[in-house]
């Protein structure tokens, strides 16, 4: 039997591989380029713009590999790539239709193996389904985004499976210190509200992460914001920077206070990992998507009605600063490393 093929005869935490940290050193950024306005109702005409002005930082540093529907599609990224003023040496195009461009939830989980000095890839990928956060009806495209980059990487593929069943899992609903820690909430993977994955048990749950992801210890926040169309992601809320170091949003506010409703996430759940705890305050609808890359970190600034521009992420050990227009109150921008 050949080493990928028993590699991928085993789940990736038997096989030695283990989700990394989102700081882990990495070759390329995987976006899919935005073209659906419905994500931005009434607020698309800048998002190009600021996709574009990103890839032109990330492509200064490491590879940008972008996914586009059709020939026409990357005319027109191109052109605002041009614009931007965006190299383009270090740009690759994919030509695979996605309903939606939130790769971050949408396309693979990496892992790489523990131990490089084994036999066999250094990089694999899980691929989990992906229904649109159980709440819209077209993903059928997007769930074909892992396969499809799992072929051109030509590196291991992983589908999670619980008994005869596939496992629905978004990479925004999760965060990990890359030691075996994840975190995420009880309102995203285990509400019967846009329910992921009806009837799994928490416990049933966990093992399939710890096979897949090779996770060893989840924490268990509460829940995430009010108003997210995710119904709980963690990724708005609370985020590791480090393998034992948190940062929180947290509203000040009691009167519009809509994060951290619940006694588990701020107690019980929080002191099980040794940490560096910070908290950062919120605005109307908080994120914390830090995006680390080569040489630089992009945190997202956002304008509310009640605060001026607000750098949002506590960056660390990075060489530069850059901060990503977020208008919308909306997630703006999502990627995936490899």
């Amino acid at each position: 039997m050949s080493d990928d093929a028993s590699i991928l005869a085993s789940t990736p935490r038997a096989a030695g591989y283990r989700m990394p940290a989102e700081w882990s050193p990495h070759r390329a950024t995987w976006i899919a380029w935005p073209h659906n306005p419905d994500d931005w109702p009434g607020k698309f005409s800048p998002i190009p713009w600021v996709y574009a002005e990103i890839v032109r930082h990330l492509a200064e540093v490491e590879d940008v590999e972008i996914v586009v529907d059709d020939a026409a599609m990357e005319r027109t990224a191109r052109r605002a790539l041009r614009h931007a003023g965006a190299s383009t040496a270090r740009v690759y195009f994919h030509r695979w239709p996605t309903n939606r461009v939130w790769t971050r939830d949408s396309g693979p989980i990496f892992v790489e193996r523990i131990d490089p000095s084994l036999p066999g890839p250094r990089l694999g990928l899980t691929n989990w389904k992906f229904n649109a956060w159980a709440k819209y009806d077209d993903w059928q495209l997007d769930d074909q985004l892992p396969a499809h980059i799992a072929r051109d990487l030509k590196i291991p593929e992983w589908m999670p499976t619980h008994g005869d069943r596939r496992i629905v899992l978004e990479g925004g609903s999760i965060d990990v210190n890359g030691s075996g820690t994840l975190m995420t909430t009880e309102e995203c993977l285990l509400s019967e509200v846009q329910a992921r994955n009806p009837g799994l048990p928490r416990e049933d749950l966990e093992a399939v992460l710890g096979e897949y992801l090779g996770i060893e210890q989840v924490l268990w926040l509460g829940r995430g914001i009010v108003g997210d169309d995710t119904h709980g992601h963690v990724d708005d809320v609370a985020r590791f920077v480090g393998e034992s170091t948190i940062v929180a949003a947290v509203e000040p506010h009691r009167a519009i206070r809509t994060t951290w409703r619940s006694p588990r996430t701020s107690s019980d759940c929080m002191r099980r990992v040794p940490r560096t705890a910070a908290r950062t305050a919120s605005s109307n609808c908080p994120c914390r998507r830090r995006f680390p890359s080569t040489a630089s970190a992009y945190p997202p600034v956002t304008r509310t009605s009640t605060s001026q521009t607000n750098l949002f992420w506590c960056l660390r050990s990075t060489t530069g600063t850059i901060g990503a227009p977020s208008r919308s109150s909306r997630g703006s921008f999502q990627a995936e490393r490899s």
